[in-house]
C-alpha cells in the first residue's frame, strides 16, 4: 500500500472478524521484513493457500484459541512464572503500546496501530485513517526493544 509491506487486518472472509469490525493496515516493521515473512507470504500464496498461517485451526469461532495456548506452554518452557492471568498473550500488546509509549509515539499513531478508535467527534467521525507510510515511519520503526535477531535472518 503506497510502497509500504502491510498487514490488511479486514473481515473480507466468512471466517474472518475483527474485534472493532473495523479494517486497518500496519505496516511491517523492517526486521518483520527482513525475516522473509513477504516471501513466507507469497509461498503460502503459491502453494493454494487462502490463509497465511493455514495450519492454525478454529476454535471457538477464532483462531487464536491454539496461539494462545501454545505461548502459555513456551512462556513456561522459557521460565517465565506469572500469577494466573498475568504475562498473558495479549501482554505483547501491553508491551508493544508502552515501548511506543516510552519512544514518544503520539497516541494517534498507537491507537492505529493497535485498532482502538479515536475519541471525540472530529478524530473519530471526520478524520480518515492515517496512512501506512505514516503509521510506519511515526510508529512502527521507532519499535525497539534491542534484541538481535539476525540469526533468525534467511
Amino acid at each position: 500500500e503506497d510502497g509500504v509491506w502491510i498487514l490488511d487486518i479486514n473481515e473480507n472472509h466468512p471466517d474472518k472478524s475483527v474485534k472493532t469490525s473495523e479494517r486497518r493496515l500496519v505496516p511491517l516493521h523492517p526486521q518483520v521484513l527482513k525475516l522473509g515473512f513477504v516471501e513466507f507470504v507469497k509461498e503460502q500464496k503459491d502453494k493454494g493457500q487462502e490463509r497465511i498461517f493455514n495450519e492454525l485451526k478454529r476454535q471457538q469461532n477464532k483462531y487464536g484459541h491454539y496461539v494462545t495456548r501454545w505461548f502459555s506452554a513456551y512462556k513456561k518452557d522459557c521460565g517465565i512464572i506469572a500469577e494466573p492471568r498475568k504475562k498473558t498473550f495479549h501482554s505483547l500488546r501491553h508491551t508493544l503500546t508502552d515501548n511506543l509509549g516510552q519512544q514518544l509515539v503520539e497516541t494517534t499513531v498507537i491507537m492505529a496501530i493497535t485498532g482502538h478508535a479515536e475519541q471525540g467527534e472530529a478524530l473519530g467521525r471526520y478524520r480518515k485513517a492515517l496512512k501506512p507510510k505514516v503509521v510506519l515511519n511515526k510508529g512502527i520503526k521507532k519499535l525497539d526493544y534491542d534484541l538481535d535477531l539476525s540469526f533468525l535472518e534467511k
